[in-house]
């Protein structure tokens, strides 16, 4: 277990700070699009589209194990 969540860490850390933020805060914290769009002055789309890659780097990353 600690290892799979060492290797998430180290997935998210590979990633780039506003996607992983905005990753965390989405999935991790439950803060919904909307939100954070406000927050980040985006659009809910390109949270989305944040989203959508680091789910996509994780699922990868995940893959290589």
């Amino acid at each position: 277990a600690m290892d799979v969540l060492q290797n998430l860490t180290g997935a998210l850390g590979e990633l780039g700070e506003r996607t992983r933020d905005i990753f965390t805060l989405s999935r991790l914290e439950g803060v919904s699009h909307r939100s954070i769009a406000e927050s980040y002055g985006i659009s809910i789309s390109a949270v989305e589209k944040h989203v959508v890659k680091a789910v996509a780097h994780l699922i990868s990353q995940n893959q290589r194990l």
